[in-house]
């Protein structure tokens, strides 16, 4: 309820006079996500009489609360714009048939004929590395993405962790696991860097696109890299990563 207190008496004018919502943002609707269904519904409450739109994730919920929410959710929702081909088939079984896929724009995020050097006109890199990624929601996977890294390692690649999320809780910032895996590897870990991609965004997809694989926890790194045609290892901490693999394959998209 803090989320809706601390709006402003002019932002609570403004939003009456919205015409419609749309609710987008990754993993929308899911159970993997503690009351994500009752935090879309709070934020709906200055505008629930309000036509609205759905975007990307969404799954059908299992608990008997989550589904009179859900329901109440779809009442007054135009259409849905699903990210992955499974959420599509689902939501049509259940009866709701406004609905389209619509792919996650993070796919996009970088113009793919930049990178014709994975056709092989330009140079490869003079030095073979790998791209890793480990997060909070994977951590669980952390030792078998450790053995990963180490057998590279012993193949000589350099490793770059990209940290995708620098938060100000530690353990939801990806620099801790930076240091965690800098840690468990002892001597190996001169082999790992540190990768930004905040600052020099044009450097760090260039980086992306010369390595040999691209190792990852988080979904938007996976979907970038796929993109541009670099192979990926992606661990599975949620099933928005599943679907979103069912999706590229569906589009016969090489992952």
């Amino acid at each position: 309820m803090k989320y809706i207190s601390e709006w402003k008496l002019k932002e609570w004018k403004l939003r009456r006079k919205i015409d419609a919502v749309i609710i987008w943002g990754g993993e929308i609707l899911t159970e993997e996500n503690k009351n994500s269904y009752r935090y879309r519904l709070a934020s709906l409450l200055f505008c629930l009489r309000k036509p609205r739109y759905l975007m990307w994730g969404i799954q059908l919920p299992i608990k008997r609360f989550n589904w009179l929410l859900f329901r109440f959710l779809l009442k007054r929702t135009n259409r849905i714009f699903a990210r992955d081909h499974e959420t599509v088939h689902e939501l049509k079984t259940y009866g709701f048939n406004s609905i389209e896929f619509f792919m996650d724009t993070a796919y996009f995020a970088y113009p793919r004929n930049s990178f014709q050097q994975l056709n092989g006109s330009t140079p490869q890199p003079s030095e073979k590395y790998i791209i890793v990624n480990i997060n909070k929601n994977g951590e669980h996977f952390f030792d078998e993405i450790l053995q990963d890294v180490k057998e590279y390692i012993q193949e000589w690649y350099e490793v770059y962790f990209v940290p995708v999320s620098i938060g100000t809780n530690k353990e939801y910032s990806d620099i801790f696991y930076y240091h965690k895996l800098k840690t468990s590897l002892k001597l190996e870990a001169e082999h790992v860097t540190l990768l930004e991609w905040k600052s020099e965004f044009e450097y760090f997809v260039k980086m992306l696109a010369g390595a040999s694989i691209v190792i990852s926890t988080r979904l938007h790194l996976f979907l970038i890299a796929s993109f541009i045609g670099v192979p990926t290892k992606v661990y599975p901490y949620q099933r928005k990563i599943l679907k979103m693999q069912n999706t590229l394959k569906d589009l016969s998209i090489k992952t």
